[in-house]
């Protein structure tokens, strides 16, 4: 993202605490509190631009987490994301990258969902590669490091919630969740202050949703699991200017991986439409547009080494099943509408409580209880 140091908010007492803790940490040099400042855009977590001996990075902290470490390494390893530069005593630091993000491109929904599906299926294909000796020999070094120093921040950090050591094992995605829908649902309904009734409906339409997913995973057999964002908005997309000589060309890096899990690839898509507010009746096109990504991968080639030209064509995009789509796509929208209302509540932005009715009105024709809200 692209931002100015000058104009950036001031740091307040909590900020400064944080600040604090990041100069202590062993990757900066000789870091003081007067070349860090706090970046308040919308994140849902504290997030700081660093200035330390010439170098720019993005210090991001996380409150009790592993995943978005985890996540994060897997995808910098094969480059799309930023490079991580120390992950632990719940902080992750990437280098800083200068760039557009693409919902504020100059760019049609069409190019913008064709752009962020081709990174996904980039993400979606990384468990299928990632058993050659080579890879794998390369990803022991580099996580055997990350979560040597995770570990031993997390120990040096007492009766604080610290980040989980990854282990070292042959599939480091097996350090991620697999996805849980009903348990993020019930999660987040435990959160709400809701009447008994709006719990109940809640409730009941979870469950019917759940139902209607369960019909779909019957109906499509072996679904494939895979490496999943989770959380494909068109800002989690960097658009990074390869050099002065050619503005109009980009790298493109995925970020904000907290929501990362193993799921089906039907789930990133549907999550996708949900985030950006895409409606239903466009989950054909998006499978159109999913294929035209992993073409566009193909073509790609030398962009980021992560799948070559035949990997692509292994993929059958054929077997992704368009029901299942429709059902995660609903549940999506449910996920998304409550954790927004959880914000509001903790909150009190009226910002949060507009998303959060924005999501459900998607929902609302084909299930009416929830006009109430």
């Amino acid at each position: 993202m692209s931002l100015d140091h000058e104009n950036m908010p001031i740091l307040d007492e909590t900020h400064k605490k944080l600040a604090l803790e990041l100069c202590q940490l062993p990757c900066f040099n000789s870091l003081t509190i007067d070349n860090i400042a706090v970046i308040d855009v919308g994140l849902s977590q504290s997030c700081f631009q660093v200035d330390d001996t010439n170098q720019r990075y993005f210090a991001k902290y996380l409150t009790g987490s592993y995943v978005e470490t985890t996540a994060s390494q897997i995808a910098a390893f094969y480059g799309i994301a930023p490079k991580v530069v120390y992950a632990g005593n719940n902080w992750l630091v990437t280098e800083f990258k200068v760039a557009q993000e693409l919902n504020t491109a100059d760019l049609s929904e069409n190019e913008k969902i064709t752009l962020m599906l081709t990174m996904l299926a980039q993400c979606h294909q990384i468990d299928e590669h990632s058993d050659s000796q080579h890879h794998n020999e390369q990803l022991d070094s580099v996580f055997y490091k990350a979560s040597h120093l995770t570990f031993n921040s997390a120990v040096s950090s007492a009766g604080a919630t610290s980040l989980k050591p990854i282990r070292k094992q042959k599939d480091k995605l097996s350090a991620l969740p697999k996805l849980n829908v009903t348990a993020v649902i019930d999660d987040l309904l435990q959160q709400l202050e809701l009447s008994d009734q709006q719990n109940q409906q809640l409730k009941q339409l979870s469950k019917k949703l759940m139902q209607n997913l369960n019909k779909a995973n019957e109906q499509a057999g072996n679904i494939r699991q895979v490496f999943c964002h989770g959380d494909a908005n068109f800002s989690n997309v960097l658009l990074v200017k390869n050099n002065l000589s050619s503005p109009n060309t980009h790298d493109y890096l995925l970020v904000d991986f907290e929501c990362a899990c193993i799921a089906p690839i039907e789930y990133d898509l549907a999550m996708m439409m949900a985030v950006n507010g895409i409606e239903a009746n466009k989950i054909e096109i998006i499978y159109q547009l999913y294929l035209q990504g992993l073409t566009a991968l193909n073509k790609q080639g030398n962009a980021h080494e992560i799948v070559d030209n035949s990997s692509v064509e292994l993929m059958n995009v054929k077997s992704l099943s368009s029901k299942l789509v429709t059902c995660y796509y609903d549940l999506s929208i449910l996920i998304n509408g409550l954790w927004y209302f959880v914000a509001y509540q903790s909150r009190q932005q009226l910002k949060y409580k507009n998303l959060a009715l924005k999501q459900l009105q998607l929902l609302a024709k084909s299930y009416p209880e929830l006009y109430q809200f």
